[in-house]
């Protein structure tokens, strides 16, 4: 996501409520965020390869954004690889006690592919679009949050074979257990029942 495209969703939210324009706020410069950057996917399975372009920006950066004062304001940019499946879905999981709000997107360019809704569920954030296309990018998606982020698997669900999942950050407010931790407790839970039944 470049500066161009930060700064352009962040005048909207600020137009939006009637506010000063994004680009006489503090944090116009990109370097403001709190955390940004790339993340790739990729799933033969799934048939699903790209990256997405993410930055949270802290209440210190959003002065006079009085609809959720003290908030993080969470960004992302799904691009779809030219050899990639259709995406037909983008999900921000949250912790039972993280609040979101206002999940929205916002247009760059004439080519990105706007979803057909954002909603806010019990424990995820959802965008859903009929399809991005192989070489081709999603709107900018947001929310806003009173928690801080961490790395967090978000995912990315395919329109025919399936999903996989992407390092994003999401709020949290727990560390997310890393993936070779669960993969060891996945091998190893058959053979403690077995050792359980046999106790018994």
């Amino acid at each position: 996501m470049n500066t161009r495209c930060l700064s352009a969703i962040l005048a909207a939210i600020f137009l939006a409520v009637g506010l000063p324009s994004a680009a006489d706020a503090a944090f116009y410069d990109y370097t403001d965020t709190l955390i940004s950057g790339r993340s790739s996917f990729s799933s033969s399975p799934s048939q699903l390869y790209g990256y997405v372009d993410y930055a949270v920006y802290s209440s210190d950066y959003f002065n006079g954004y009085d609809s959720f004062p003290d908030q993080f304001v969470y960004c992302y940019q799904i691009f779809n690889s030219t050899e990639s499946s259709n995406i037909a879905r983008f999900i921000v999981g949250l912790d039972s006690d993280v609040t979101a709000y206002s999940p929205d997107y916002y247009l760059v360019s004439a080519d990105d592919i706007k979803p057909n809704y954002a909603i806010l569920q019990e424990n995820d954030v959802v965008y859903s679009f009929s399809r991005i296309t192989a070489d081709h990018n999603s709107y900018v998606l947001f929310f806003a949050s009173d928690i801080g982020p961490e790395i967090y698997p978000g995912t990315i669900i395919g329109t025919l074979f399936g999903g996989t999942s992407v390092q994003i950050p999401i709020p949290a407010t727990e560390p997310a257990p890393e993936p070779a931790s669960l993969l060891l407790f996945a091998l190893a839970a058959p053979a403690m029942l077995k050792t359980r039944r046999r106790k018994s």
